[in-house]
């Protein structure tokens, strides 16, 4: 897998967006952007130290999304600020201006490694198409375990380990059963 991301790593462009994006900073923003635009398959903008966005920025991010999308990338939003210190909701404001997930070329994360890993995830399902869609080893989100103290952790995975072996005992008595 480790291989897989290395030779798609020109695939992925990830940039961290800061301050105040008006309309005096989005001339830069693009032509920072504009040679991934074409390149890069997923684009990344980590939002969380935006302190504001207004209507020409937020359009120059539409204009990006809509390049993106027309050369089959996605665009993925991370750590998007609930609210701003002007009391702004930019999660709200880009969707009152058509900025949807629903159209499958936009992606938005609360975190910036979850965004990063679900861009892993999608460059190595590429990869292996025939692998299930979840490629974490367990179903349970790391979110979760990471409020479960470890050793009760560590007690519900001894239980199903023993379970297993339980299910598993079980199974070749009802064979030895039925062959005498």
């Amino acid at each position: 897998e480790l291989e897989v991301l290395e030779a798609r790593k020109d695939d992925v462009a990830i940039f961290e967006l800061q301050g105040q994006l008006f309309f005096g900073t989005t001339d830069q923003l693009f032509s920072v952007l504009e040679p991934y635009l074409t390149s890069a398959k997923y684009i990344i903008l980590n939002m969380k130290r935006i302190k504001a966005l207004d209507f020409t920025a937020a359009n120059m991010l539409k204009q990006i999304y809509l390049r993106i999308q027309n050369n089959h990338g996605m665009l993925i939003f991370a750590h998007v600020p609930q609210s701003l210190p002007t009391g702004q909701n930019i999660s709200e404001y880009l969707a009152n201006l058509g900025f949807s997930e629903e159209e499958g070329k936009l992606k938005i994360f609360s975190e910036m490694d979850k965004a990063k890993e679900w861009v892993e995830n999608e460059l190595i399902r590429q990869y292996y198409p025939d692998r299930k869609k979840n490629l974490a080893p367990f179903p349970i989100q790391i979110e979760i375990l990471s409020t479960i103290p470890i050793h009760l952790i560590i007690f519900l995975i001894l239980v199903v380990f023993l379970f297993r072996i339980m299910m598993n005992f079980s199974k070749k008595r009802e064979q030895l059963a039925k062959n005498y």
